[in-house]
């Protein structure tokens, strides 16, 4: 055997192997061909999808700086109404410590002229909703001022020393 007719012998495989897949890829370019409309339909609705996707994309970010000021006025609104809060209740503490001491100075007061003048002791009913005989009566001191005073009867001294208070404020 001749080295000829090796070399023929493997040209000839080759070749037919080339035309196989010749064939095979003329197949493939037909088919590729006969659907081309429909591959032109898909591609045109995923650019429209893509498009979509990116106006989708556009609208969110607007939202989400639109929704970013509105949370940034909201908090620095908050922060405002948190720092009037806190003015409002350091007056408030500073008003209470006012309160408390002037109605210890008025139950001060109270008791030094109990003290002074030996008046009577009035016996009052706190008012309450319970049965009579559940309540206890309160002993309160029975004082000029007491006399004098206009609207309706306290049941206790600090409710009395409160409302005191509260005048001397105004």
């Amino acid at each position: 055997m001749s080295i000829e007719l090796i070399v023929e012998s493997a040209m000839c495989v080759l070749l037919v192997l080339c035309v196989g897949y010749g064939y095979i890829l003329n197949r493939h370019l037909n088919h590729f061909r006969a659907h081309q409309s429909e591959l032109s339909v898909l591609f045109d609705t995923f650019s429209q999808a893509i498009a979509r996707a990116q106006q989708g994309v556009q609208d969110l970010k607007k939202s989400a700086e639109d929704a970013g000021g509105q949370l940034l006025q909201r908090i620095d609104a908050a922060q405002k109404l948190v720092s009037e809060l806190e003015f409002l209740v350091g007056r408030a503490e500073a008003i209470t410590g006012a309160l408390e001491k002037n109605a210890k100075a008025a139950k001060q007061v109270i008791l030094e002229q109990n003290r002074e003048t030996h008046d009577k002791v009035q016996v009052v009913k706190p008012h309450r909703f319970a049965p009579d005989d559940e309540r206890e009566p309160a002993i309160l001191p029975y004082t000029e001022s007491r006399k004098q005073r206009k609207g309706p009867l306290v049941d206790s001294d600090e409710s009395f020393d409160l409302l005191k208070s509260i005048e001397k404020l105004r």
